[in-house]
């Protein structure tokens, strides 16, 4: 095995299927989406070299701006709404008997075991105006006045967007977490309890470090997945009413396949893609990696 893995000949026939996998399907994908950028083409007949227009459209036309704050504030809402309550959530998990964890281990994974698609159909018979759930519990409750149309208001659709991604992921995020916590062996915790520490200085001084890496995974996935939000809004509002829950995954679908301009589309996304890498090395420069003391 030593004679096989020493060989740098050896070592590149192994990685050259996972490499080529990886070009074909990430690398050359997203190279020809900046390709594709700068030409004036709906996809089908033959491209025409457009250099910045589709750029210089994307930046003078406030559709871009209104959908990329949306989607932005959705990216936000998901690390504060998902991470930080799932991180929570897991905490207070791990304090309870085993039978009970074992109980909400698997009542958090029921909503992602469903599809994204069928759990936007449920929430909108949840906030659907006249027969909705949410406004049938408000008239039970003698609260007529606060009901409304969660999804065409200016102050709640895309809160409602928003909730119902979070209800479908924060599951995931709790069993990460969790999982995280219990792999901390016992005997830090034991060592603190006789030092006189209490529940917060262990969590601050011992779980949470040794959790580091799992929470800021779990940060990275639910922030970008708040940023590149799509299926609900599909199924939910197609982005509307207007432009209301226009994100920035619906409006490239939107000038690709219902406006036939794939390269304003692929502009789209090249912005899209290089303000992931931007958000990517904010979060790890505020969550670097140090060195935990005992």
């Amino acid at each position: 095995m030593q004679k096989i893995l020493g060989s740098k000949r050896n070592i590149f026939l192994f990685c050259a299927p996972a490499a080529l996998l990886f070009f074909t399907l990430v690398i050359y994908p997203i190279f020809y989406i900046f390709y594709l950028a700068f030409q004036k083409t709906d996809g089908i007949s033959f491209s025409e070299f457009a250099g910045w227009n589709n750029y210089r459209q994307v930046f003078t036309e406030g559709y871009f701006a209104n959908a990329n704050w949306k989607s932005l504030g959705l990216a936000i809402f998901a690390t504060f709404g998902i991470a930080i309550l799932g991180t929570l959530i897991a905490f207070l998990t791990c304090g309870l008997k085993s039978r009970i964890q074992k109980f909400y281990k698997t009542a958090y994974l029921i909503p992602f075991v469903l599809s994204i698609s069928v759990i936007s159909q449920l929430w909108l018979s949840i906030y659907h105006t006249e027969w909705g759930v949410l406004n049938k519990l408000l008239d039970f409750f003698h609260l007529s006045s606060l009901k409304t149309s969660w999804l065409s208001d200016q102050k709640t659709a895309m809160i409602c967007v928003a909730i119902v991604g979070m209800w479908w992921v924060l599951g995931m995020t709790i069993l990460l977490v969790y999982t995280g916590i219990m792999a901390v062996p016992e005997s830090y915790y034991e060592a603190a309890k006789i030092d006189g520490a209490n529940f917060l200085q262990i969590s601050r001084y011992i779980t949470l470090p040794l959790c580091k890496n799992i929470i800021k995974t779990c940060i990275i996935i639910n922030t970008i997945g708040g940023f590149y939000t799509f299926p609900q809004v599909y199924v939910m509002t197609k982005g509307g009413p207007g432009d209301l829950t226009m994100t920035v995954m619906m409006l490239i679908y939107r000038e690709a396949f219902s406006n036939s301009r794939l390269g304003l589309s692929c502009a789209i996304a090249s912005i899209t893609i290089l303000e992931s890498i931007v958000i990517l090395a904010v979060i790890n420069f505020l969550i670097r990696d140090q060195e935990v003391e005992f």
